[in-house]
């Protein structure tokens, strides 16, 4: 298992070289991300994201009332005129707040580095690792509440954690109060203690300012705390995701293709869920993390959705694969199986080659020499222990 999770680390530091390469010599050119992703990042660096008749004027605004609070960090980004490392910064710190997670809920180091890889790698969240859209922040957020909630206790610094996790996760995108209510329900008892209540205003505090003050603002310009997306050209093709499932003989079939292309063998993974929730055999944080995964899925099921979209749309679901990602290497930890689930979650890991990665053999020799001399100057060192 620890050789195979240093495989996991160098095919991970090969991606992570890689993409920020990419992400220093390209321009952004996904079209949501000049619609209005790049353009709330400006405003917020203008400061006239409250000033509601610029935004009204500005191009495209009607769409840069969604809620921002991670728009903030690439605002950051494109101050600083790399607005494409953006989402590269984003999975680093996924890969170490899964890893902590991993730790936290009992996972040995190896099998907490290859869960948390696993994660970072998902095909649906490595297509936009050089885009500017918000999806691989609102995975961030639902992690860190995931962690700050199965974690907590009633300190100071826990409470903040977990409020400011919640309060990003809600303020990322309109789909992070559903991923947050379901988390709070999941762990209401941690917050029905005296000691929580003696540290709230600082929980309170993170939720309003981080998440709910995007909802807020919407209320006092548009008087609805989700414009735009009551807007009535949002209601041209209005369905839910369920719906597009079962919009023709096809769909289905789509769907289900869709999905194994997304999320590769943890699509499989996510069928035994029911199964795992109704054992009697299996320890009560397995089932936690299995009741996460399957109600995340029927939350993206019920989100809106378009026909024409299913493939897009997927990258939703990234909530409910993780979890069902922590849920597998759960199990497999109770039977022994660790090395079996990991050498399989290779082939989604490798399949990111396939997707991402164009010829670019000067960045590969060059990843590959200082693996070499980093590994024989180890080999060096180890010798030399030995004389």
């Amino acid at each position: 298992m620890k050789s195979l999770s240093k495989v996991y680390l160098l095919i991970a530091g090969f991606f992570l070289v890689y993409f920020s390469y990419q992400a220093f010599i390209t321009a952004p050119s996904e079209g949501d991300s000049l619609a209005y992703h790049l353009p709330i990042a400006r405003n917020i660096i203008d400061n006239v994201w409250t000033d509601f008749e610029k935004v009204d004027a500005s191009v495209n605004g009607l769409l840069q009332y969604y809620p921002a609070s991670s728009h903030v960090i690439l605002a950051f980004f494109v101050w600083l005129n790399i607005p494409q490392f953006f989402n590269v910064f984003g999975l680093v710190i996924l890969g170490f707040i899964s890893f902590h997670l991993g730790k936290s809920i009992g996972l040995k180091n190896e099998s907490a580095v290859i869960a948390a890889i696993s994660i970072v790698s998902l095909t649906s969240l490595i297509r936009l690792v050089l885009t500017q859209t918000i999806d691989i922040w609102l995975a961030v957020w639902f992690v860190a509440a995931l962690d700050s909630l199965y974690t907590f206790r009633p300190a100071t610094k826990m409470v903040l954690y977990a409020g400011v996790a919640l309060g990003m996760l809600i303020g990322t995108k309109y789909t992070g109060p559903f991923f947050a209510l379901l988390l709070l329900t999941i762990f209401r008892n941690k917050f029905l203690t005296k000691r929580f209540m003696n540290h709230s205003i600082y929980f309170v505090i993170s939720i309003v300012v981080l998440g709910l003050f995007w909802y807020l603002r919407n209320f006092i310009a548009k008087g609805d705390l989700f414009y735009p997306a009551s807007h009535p050209l949002f209601h041209l093709d209005e369905a839910y995701t369920w719906q597009t499932v079962f919009a023709s003989p096809k769909s289905l079939g789509f769907f289900l293709q869709a999905l194994v292309s997304e999320y590769g063998i943890w699509v499989f993974g996510l069928m035994t869920m029911p199964v795992i929730i109704f054992s009697k055999k299996i320890n009560k944080t397995t089932k936690t993390f299995a009741s996460i995964a399957l109600l995340s899925f029927f939350i993206h099921l019920l989100l809106p959705a378009s026909p024409d979209n299913t493939l897009s749309d997927l990258r939703y679901a990234a909530p409910t694969f993780i979890a069902a990602i922590f849920t597998l290497f759960l199990y497999v930890k109770e039977r022994g199986r660790g090395f079996e689930l990991a050498l399989l979650g290779l082939m989604p890991l490798l399949a990111v080659f396939s997707l991402k990665v164009s010829h670019q053999p000067k960045i590969f020799y060059g990843y590959a020499l200082v693996v070499l001399v980093l590994v024989w100057k180890k080999g060096q060192l180890k010798a030399k222990s030995t004389l």
